[in-house]
């Protein structure tokens, strides 16, 4: 049986680790929609936060986690930052069904 070569064993083993490090939805985050800037008029602003997370994957689902947090049932996103694989974004906690 042929043996893998080393490279694509490390690529293999570094894909699942980084994947793993993502921050997972609550069920509360999970509940919470992205809202849209020509929506978000129709919606209640409960408050605003920053979440950074070491991806775009992972800063989102911080987002969405926090607007449950704060009571929202929506996310907007008021800007998003990426550095060197970091990520930063500036949400806002929205009440939209009532």
């Amino acid at each position: 049986m042929p043996r893998a070569k080393p490279i694509v064993v490390v690529t293999l083993v570094m894909t699942t680790l980084l994947a793993s490090c993502t921050t997972q939805l609550t069920d509360e985050g999970e509940k919470v929609g992205l809202v849209t800037a020509a929506k978000a008029s129709n919606c209640v602003l409960l408050g605003t936060f920053t979440a950074r997370g070491s991806s775009a994957d992972d800063a989102l689902n911080i987002a969405f986690n926090r607007a449950a947090k704060l009571g929202g049932d929506g996310l907007g996103v008021v800007s998003v930052d990426e550095v060197d694989g970091d990520a930063e974004i500036k949400g806002a906690a929205l009440t939209c069904h009532r």
